[in-house]
C-alpha cells in the first residue's frame, strides 16, 4: 500500500502513527526516521528537549498535519505524538450528530 499524501489529503480515519510519520520521513531509511519512530508515547516538548526530534521537522509535521493544529496550539507541546496524529484526522460530524 502506498503512503498517502498528507498536505492535500483529508483523512476519514485517525491517522495511525506510523503512518503518519512514515508519511513525514518518505524513503528515509536513516536514524531520522528510527528517532521518528521511536517517539511513540512520548510528548512533542520532551522530544524538542532532547534534541530527538528537530524543530525544523517538528515544523514540517505541523504544516504537513494543519487541519486541527489550533488544538495543539490550545494545549501547548506537552501532548503526545500520538495525540497529535488522532487530532489530525478530524472526526466526522455528520456521524457525531447521527
Amino acid at each position: 500500500m502506498a503512503i498517502p499524501e498528507t498536505r492535500h489529503h483529508c483523512y476519514v480515519k485517525p491517522v495511525p502513527f506510523r503512518l503518519a510519520l512514515l508519511t513525514l520521513v518518505g524513503r528515509d531509511k536513516g536514524p531520522a526516521a528510527g528517532r521518528l519512530l521511536g517517539m511513540e508515547g512520548k510528548t512533542i516538548d520532551r522530544a524538542l528537549d532532547g534534541g530527538v526530534v528537530s524543530e525544523a521537522l517538528m515544523a514540517n509535521a505541523l504544516a504537513a498535519f494543519d487541519l486541527n493544529a489550533d488544538k495543539l496550539a490550545r494545549v501547548g507541546l506537552a501532548v503526545s505524538f500520538d495525540q497529535f496524529f488522532k487530532w489530525a484526522a478530524p472526526a466526522d460530524d455528520t456521524e457525531a450528530a447521527a
